[in-house]
């Protein structure tokens, strides 16, 4: 296995794994029998394999952690957080609100319970 390394803009180096197969440069490494890249392998990304709903859950979950609320839908909202503008807080809100709605909307689609 070999080691390769770029530069950073900020100075220093950031070093690579060549993948012995296909000699792209990597992160990680997998071992299968031998060390190779998730291309050689093809290994999705795990957001790559969620659903649909698990997506959006997964961005409502990422919108209340950027807020500092607690994660979860069924909660009440809370406060903006100190420093943060109150445009940024007033569009994270909005685009909360929007995926809740779709996460509500296709639970019901999929309980048949719109006409």
């Amino acid at each position: 296995m070999q080691l390769t390394k770029t530069s950073c803009n900020y100075g220093n180096f950031r070093h690579w794994w060549l993948c012995p197969s296909c000699s792209k440069r990597v992160a990680v490494l997998y071992c299968a029998g031998t060390y190779v890249c998730r291309h050689c392998l093809s290994v999705p990304y795990g957001s790559q394999l969620q659903q649909p709903i698990d997506r959006l859950f997964s961005r409502a979950d990422a919108i209340r952690q950027r807020l500092g609320w607690q994660s979860g839908i069924a909660h009440g909202s809370g406060t903006k957080l100190k420093g943060m503008h109150s445009k940024t807080f007033d569009r994270l809100v909005n685009e909360h609100e929007r995926v809740t709605a779709k996460i509500w909307q296709q639970t019901l689609d999929k309980l048949g319970c719109t006409s």
